[in-house]
């Protein structure tokens, strides 16, 4: 199989559900983006951030008044992203180590790493801890950077919502 190219995080089943929540001002979002509640409002997920919101179900830019100048907007005022691991704060999503992860087992809670459009579990630190691993997919090669794994978001920034 081996390694897997694109950036950021998605969810293992095509079946996730993504929920409409609204944005911070002054945001891009990368699709794939690990996210965060700041002031009651969804923004980026930053190296540090202590638990995770969610993951970005779609890209999105907005201005200083928070609403969406990106192409989604459509000349319209929308203010909302949608945004996986709401509705089952135990969605398993798939994403890659920064780095060669042979080392890595199941359990491990990694950190984030990255910036927008190019965010990592961490192979170098567990501080913060935000995502446990489960495992990685069948078939990778974990001595290169980028093999894909299957993980949890560990310390979640929200309570299921129906």
């Amino acid at each position: 199989m081996g390694t897997y190219s694109p950036l950021g995080f998605f969810p293992e089943s095509a079946d996730a559900q993504a929920v409409p929540l609204k944005l911070a001002a002054s945001q891009t979002i990368s699709k794939g983006d690990a996210l965060i509640w700041s002031s009651g409002l969804v923004a980026i997920a930053v190296a540090g951030s202590a638990r995770i919101l969610g993951i970005a179900a779609e890209s999105a830019t907005t201005n200083s008044s928070g609403v969406r100048t990106d192409a989604y907007a459509s000349g319209k005022a929308q203010t909302h992203i949608l945004v996986y691991g709401v509705k089952n704060p135990n969605e398993v999503f798939l994403g890659c180590f920064d780095a060669d992860s042979s080392s890595i087992t199941a359990g491990t809670e990694p950190d984030l790493v990255g910036a927008t459009g190019a965010m990592y579990l961490d192979t170098d630190a567990s501080s913060t801890d935000v995502f446990k691993v489960l495992g990685p997919v069948e078939g990778e090669t974990l001595t290169a950077a980028r093999a894909r794994w299957r993980f949890v978001i560990n310390k979640s920034d929200v309570d299921p919502i129906d």
